[in-house]
């Protein structure tokens, strides 16, 4: 069972996106109009000259909006937290109420990666695990903010493959230990071949063993009937 693992920091940087976006809106439009209308500023900027009203509405925008959803993006990535143990995917999430989210291999149907612009340009994706019973398009379980996306995606697809055969359970976890380097679809192959030659070569030994005790007895009997023969013979002379 692997340890439970954090999202990449980056993730934080895609959170914080949607604030960020409202606070330089906010401030655009601010300044923007302090330009235009210096004199209206002044009724509404408590006495701060106009020239001064950008700082000052950044300043503003910093602490009431930009700390704030920093703590939280801080504080939900904190507590993110996803585990591949040997059945199943466990996640972890939530501040103030914490949600787990339990994942089965074998429910699994599909997972994709998705990526915006802002994910892209920082290297990370996110994925959208789809499981059997689920509705179309909604994502059971999200993992977002992932570094290694293609690698964690193939890790999690070989897990499936696993526990979806037919050594599902103690068979893949021989075949984790297996470090022969043998492919497990060739291993298994094998076993079928195995199992098939020992059940013909015990069909052939029972048949075997019906045919000998018939060919024995005949046998027998031609032997034993030419001298019950001769002793017939005797007694008429």
């Amino acid at each position: 069972m692997e340890s439970a693992h954090h999202l990449d920091p980056r993730v934080r940087l895609v959170w914080l996106m949607p604030t960020s976006v409202i606070i330089l809106v906010v401030w655009l439009v601010g300044t923007a109009f302090s330009i235009i209308s210096p004199e209206s500023i002044s009724h509404f900027s408590l006495g701060i000259p106009a020239i001064l009203f950008p700082v000052a509405l950044l300043l503003l925008l910093l602490i009431v909006l930009a700390l704030p959803s920093f703590i939280w993006v801080h504080m939900n990535y904190v507590n993110f937290t996803y585990e591949l143990a040997s059945d199943e995917i466990v996640i972890r999430e939530g501040v103030f109420t914490r949600k787990r989210t339990v994942i089965p291999y074998a429910r699994i149907q599909n997972i994709s990666t998705e990526r915006t612009v802002l994910e892209r340009v920082l290297g990370v994706a996110t994925l959208n695990i789809e499981t059997a019973g689920s509705n179309p398009g909604i994502s059971e379980g999200i993992l977002p903010g992932i570094s290694h996306y293609e690698k964690l995606l193939g890790d999690i697809m070989e897990k499936v493959e696993r526990s979806k055969s037919p050594h599902g359970g103690v068979g893949s976890m021989a075949l984790e230990r297996n470090e022969a380097g043998i492919d497990p679809r060739a291993q298994e192959q094998l076993l079928l071949e195995v199992r098939e030659t020992n059940r013909l070569l015990r069909e052939m030994l029972k048949e075997g063993r019906a045919h000998k005790p018939e060919g024995a007895n005949s046998e027998k009997r031609h032997e034993i009937e030419p001298n019950y023969g001769e002793k017939r013979h005797a007694k008429a002379q």
